[in-house]
């Protein structure tokens, strides 16, 4: 990215669309790179590395030169994420505790920070492979068997809850799922969490008959 220090405020300043015009039309002009500097008051190095990036066919364009510094910006602000040393440290920590990137992903989301699990893989894969032993799968993709779907009946939808429950203000209000194995078998686990605290509890199942799951939650 072509950014430098200003004589005045120190600092950065990126090259403006109306600075890239000026350099095309002083190259059209045959101007060397150090006059081109000086009547744009930019070093050389600056003015040499935004020819060579803006560069289409051989020669400068500012269209094009301006259309690619965008993409470059916009893809460093977006892997910003990646360079925060709380956000990687939480990953990390979390990682050792042997936690998923999907369970980490929904942790930071329930703290304002949004960093999707796919990022943490891809995080993961590009600047921090050393983290790939603490993975349960160590990165590779697993294909679960799919277990046949049951109807709940007199079943409510998750929507028409009371919008209180979503504020988690209140202790007692708790949500269920099921965990099942991905050896295979009956047995699985019924995890409870209550949504305030995060207090979480864990009951084994000899299968998921609704009989079991009762017991389990009593």
């Amino acid at each position: 990215m072509n950014e430098e220090y200003t004589e005045n405020d120190g600092k950065y300043k990126q090259l403006s669309a109306e600075e890239r015009g000026k350099i095309e039309a002083y190259r059209s002009l045959n101007c060397s790179i150090s006059k081109i500097a000086s009547f744009i008051k930019r070093s050389k190095s600056t003015i040499c590395e935004e020819i060579k990036r803006g560069k289409y066919n051989g020669r400068y364009t500012a269209r094009i030169a301006q259309n690619r510094a965008e993409n470059r910006r916009r893809e460093s602000h977006k892997h910003s994420k990646w360079r925060d040393s709380k956000l990687l440290n939480f990953i990390e920590r979390h990682l050792k505790m042997r936690w998923s990137p999907e369970i980490i992903s929904h942790e930071l989301s329930e703290n304002g920070v949004k960093f999707s699990h796919t990022s943490i893989y891809r995080l993961i894969k590009k600047h921090r492979p050393e983290w790939q032993k603490w993975l349960v799968h160590k990165g590779k993709k697993v294909r679960h068997k799919t277990s046949p779907t049951y109807k709940i009946l007199n079943r409510v939808n998750i929507e028409k809850r009371p919008k209180i429950v979503d504020l988690r203000r209140r202790f007692g209000d708790w949500e269920a799922d099921t965990v099942v194995s991905c050896r295979g078998g009956k047995s699985c686990l019924a995890v409870f969490v209550e949504r305030k605290s995060r207090l979480y509890r864990l009951a084994k199942m000899q299968d998921k008959s609704a009989g079991e799951m009762l017991a389990a939650t009593i």
